[in-house]
């Protein structure tokens, strides 16, 4: 069976391991194992196929990844583990026929064809998800980021951290003042702390610390509700409709001059892209409507 992934989680392995194995069809190439060391700096990626230049963010985890011995054919890393523990495979074939592609168009790279032509870079194809998801992936469901306490001690930073559950450190507690304000207690520091603007600046980015209580008003804080955006209104305008619907059209057909005011609210898969499946089910949600 061609293209096959058997993943074995660590609560299934006799050692606790987390196991991979994979097959693959196409032109039979040499395969490689590869180990890729930790980054804390941003970098980019170009991809061989479609000769698209994907920039990458910082903080990448060190992984494993099984890609072609020779890069002719493309890069197909096809699967690997990285160092949170998280397997991977890219096992999708986005050319299938023509209802796949219709439903996630497909976008092809198209070379120069003679002078006074540029060449047109393609999509994000099936050799590249790996290389461009398995770094910076914590948990299959990893997109939810807290505050974090770096120490229990008076002047401890406050910093943003990928949420984990139990951690002290990304515990609090709101305490509501007779002002109507809040202060907020650090679980690091054993509620002995609060959170506050350091040496009450009032300048634009001023850090955020923990400090014992001083009753300053720089360790008060006023919470706001945010208004719970409208799924599918791309362009803001307070409610879903078929202009929203043609915005993500022209967007995923690359449309020159085609923004969306609120990308996020199209993203009715979660998985923090547009594709053509967000599209259809935004389809769905404006006949329902």
């Amino acid at each position: 069976m061609p293209c096959t992934t058997i993943l074995v989680g660590k609560g299934a392995s006799h050692d606790g391991s987390t196991i991979i194995a994979r097959n693959d069809d196409g032109a039979f190439e040499a395969k490689r194992l590869l180990a890729h060391p930790a980054r804390e700096g941003a970098s980019t990626y170009k991809t061989v196929i479609s000769h698209l230049t994907v920039a990458l963010p910082e903080k990448a985890l060190r992984y494993t990844d099984c890609p072609n011995v020779s890069k002719a054919n493309g890069v197909w890393p096809a699967c690997g583990i990285n160092e949170a523990n998280v397997a991977m495979t890219a096992t999708e074939t986005i050319t299938s026929n023509a209802r796949v592609v219709g439903a996630d168009p497909y976008v092809r790279y198209q070379g120069k064809k003679g002078r006074g032509t540029k060449e047109v870079p393609g999509g994000i194809g099936e050799e590249d998800l790996v290389t461009l998801v398995l770094p910076y992936i914590r948990s299959a469901r990893d997109d939810s980021f807290a505050l974090r306490a770096e120490s229990g001690e008076n002047g401890g930073n406050l910093s943003i951290a990928p949420f984990t559950a139990g951690n002290d450190s990304q515990l609090f507690r709101f305490v509501k003042n007779l002002n109507s304000s809040y202060s907020i207690l650090t679980h690091a520091s054993a509620e002995a702390c609060l959170v506050e603007t350091g040496y009450a600046s009032k300048e634009n980015g001023a850090n955020v610390q923990q400090w014992e209580n001083t009753s300053s008003s720089c360790q008060r804080w006023l919470l706001h509700t945010e208004a719970k955006p409208i799924r599918g209104d791309v362009n803001r305008d307070g409610s879903l409709s078929v202009a929203d619907l043609v915005l993500v059209q022209r967007w995923l057909t690359r449309v020159p001059d085609t923004t969306l005011a609120d990308w996020k609210a199209a993203d009715l898969t979660g998985d923090s892209i547009l594709t053509g499946a967000d599209l259809v089910l935004l389809r769905q949600a404006l006949r329902a409507a």
